[in-house]
């Protein structure tokens, strides 16, 4: 693979133009050297190329994902399918009354896999008890309890999933900058504005001399 080439590759793939520079083996001897990497980066076949490679990449990315997709089976109706006995869970479900007393008790016998499948957790208390004639022991079962899963959390994947309701994207905090600017002035601003455009001005004309001595 030509120096040119494998410089182009190490953009695309998100090196900064000294690090490409180097990858692709050309000389870093000498002060000059990160000139003649920005100057390379700036050639018209090279942006090309850096282009070409990034589409190639993005495309590759989204058949890859394609194929992941259709592997698994992974469509909104699939996980909607899977979320939905966790919305329709109900304790009820799992709750048995004693006829005679009216008693409630948690039983699984008569739950479906569908049902089943809402349990996030069985907590199950027992008791020790050793047989007076073998002398082994045996446990039996005091009390157990069920934690399902969040309803209300699988019912707001699926509106979300699709598209029922849809959510105010949160604000980024503000910078150390935003909230030196919040504390300031109007007229402060003012000021700050101006002295923020004369150093842009000259960076500008620092970088245009920089260009035409490279």
């Amino acid at each position: 693979m030509a120096r040119r080439e494998r410089f182009a590759d190490a953009l695309a793939r998100g090196r900064t133009v000294q690090e490409a520079f180097r990858d692709a083996g050309f000389s870093t001897r000498g002060n000059s050297w990160p000139k003649r990497a920005y100057a390379l980066r700036r050639c018209k076949d090279v942006e090309e190329r850096v282009a070409e490679l990034r589409e190639q990449a993005r495309r590759h990315d989204e058949a890859a994902t394609e194929r992941a997709i259709e592997r698994l089976a992974l469509t909104k109706e699939a996980l909607a399918r899977e979320l939905l006995p966790l919305a329709r869970s109900n304790i009820a479900d799992f709750v048995h009354f004693d006829p005679l007393s009216g008693t409630p008790a948690l039983t699984l016998s008569d739950a479906t896999s569908e049902q089943t499948a809402a349990i996030k957790t069985i907590h199950v208390k027992t008791q020790k008890l050793r047989s007076s004639g073998s002398g082994a022991e045996t446990g039996q079962v005091l009390d157990f309890k069920l934690l399902l899963h969040d309803k209300i959390a699988a019912a707001m994947a699926i509106a979300r999933m699709f598209g029922w309701i849809t959510e105010a994207e949160k604000q980024a905090p503000p910078t150390p900058l935003g909230q030196r600017l919040r504390a300031m002035t109007p007229e402060q601003r003012a000021e700050f504005a101006k002295d923020f455009i004369a150093q842009t001005r000259q960076r500008l004309e620092d970088l245009r001399q920089y260009d035409s001595n490279a």
